[in-house]
């Protein structure tokens, strides 16, 4: 069965339209104009505007990944700044803890007896200056 469909466009134009794989086209007054529009056309055609999108899509995905990227790279320079002033922080507390360990085991060795009372000032004092220099460093960061 054989189905048409006519339009007429705004130039006068008479398109005819057969339902079975045929396209014509017919001006009015003029000669007449034939094209033929395969199902495997179609299909071609409909392939291509999938890969047109799908291209389109792509670029697209790579325009948001790049931004991402750059974003990430930002966050993991800060995040190895950070690293960094944890890293010097553990050294100073370590060398402060140190000092106090030394402090402490002066003041044990003096209670016994096997130190004299200058040393064991000598070393508290030393430790109290290394936490205050270290506050120091701490406030003029700040």
């Amino acid at each position: 069965m054989r189905s048409k469909i006519c339009l007429r466009t705004k130039k006068n134009v008479e398109i005819i339209m057969v339902l079975d794989d045929n396209v014509f086209i017919n001006p009015v007054g003029g000669q007449k104009m034939e094209m033929t529009l395969t199902l495997k056309d179609a299909g071609l055609m409909l392939i291509g505007a999938g890969l047109f999108l799908l291209i389109c899509y792509g670029i697209s995905l790579m325009r948001n990944l790049i931004v991402t990227v750059r974003h990430t790279n930002k966050i993991l320079e800060d995040a190895q700044i950070i690293t960094k002033l944890a890293a010097d922080r553990s050294k100073d507390v370590d060398k402060m803890i140190d000092d106090f360990a030394t402090s402490a085991s002066s003041i044990s060795k003096n209670i016994k007896g096997n130190q004299s009372t200058i040393a064991a000032l000598t070393s508290i004092v030393n430790s109290i200056a290394s936490f205050k220099k270290l506050i120091k460093k701490d406030d003029e960061k700040k």
